[in-house]
Order: C-alpha cells, then structure tokens, then sequence
C-alpha cells in the first residue's frame, strides 16, 4: 500500500492502484466493484481518496487481523481505531518529505557504491 498518498489520483488510477485483482480478468461472470468507489467520486473524474481509506480501507484491513485473532482464539485490541488527527493532513507537507527521502537514498547509494568500488570499506567491488 506505498505511495496511495504521493500524489491527487483520478478516478480510474485510483480504481486501478487499489485493485488487487480486477473481478473480470478472472471470472467468467462477475459483479463490477464499481459501486464500492463510486461514493467517492468527486468532479473532473477525482476521487476522495482520504475518504475512502477511512472508512473502507480501514474497515477492511482491521477485519482481516480480527478473522485472524478470532481464529487463533486471542482478543483483539487495536488501540489506534479510535485515534483522530489533530489536524488535518498536510499532503503538501507529505509529499515534500517523501520526494526528499528518495533525494537522500539515492545519494546514499551513490556514496556507498562509490565507496565499495574505492574499497574504503574494507572490501572491493568486483565485476563478474
């Protein structure tokens, strides 16, 4: 579930990333899930995507670790159902730091590769 917050999806996208399995490509008769991501369907073919992971991602991720407790005959405690932000999200803010921790990988693996072709780490780098 990486990067749902990256970026303002449309609708489609949004249908598309979230989709694990599209129904069609596998069943011979199937019932479109179109209904499930209609009512959050906003003008210009967008999507309230922060919405739908509230209410429907959220209540489908818990009731999967609930099946799993009951299974296993342990009680299920989740203490962060009940926790609201203080404020709202600031996906500006999100997204700037997402864009500056990929900057920062990078430059690390470019640091540490050259390193290991130095050999500064102790051992060398070595073409096959």
């Amino acid at each position: 579930m990486d990067r749902l917050l990256s970026k303002d999806w449309t609708y489609d996208e949004w249908i598309e990333r979230y989709t694990f399995v599209n129904p069609s490509d596998v069943l011979k008769k199937f019932v479109s899930m179109d209904s499930v991501y209609a009512k959050y369907k906003k003008e210009e073919n967008k999507i309230d995507y922060i919405n739908f992971m509230n209410e429907i991602f959220s209540m489908s991720s818990t009731g999967a670790y609930i099946n799993a407790f009951r299974c296993a005959g342990i009680k299920y405690y989740d203490p962060y159902a009940y926790m609201k932000m203080a404020e709202p999200l600031n996906l500006q803010r999100v997204r700037y730091h997402l864009i500056y921790n990929v900057y920062v990988l990078v430059i690390v693996n470019i640091c540490y590769v050259s390193y290991l072709r130095k050999g500064i780490l102790g051992w060398k780098y070595q073409k096959k």
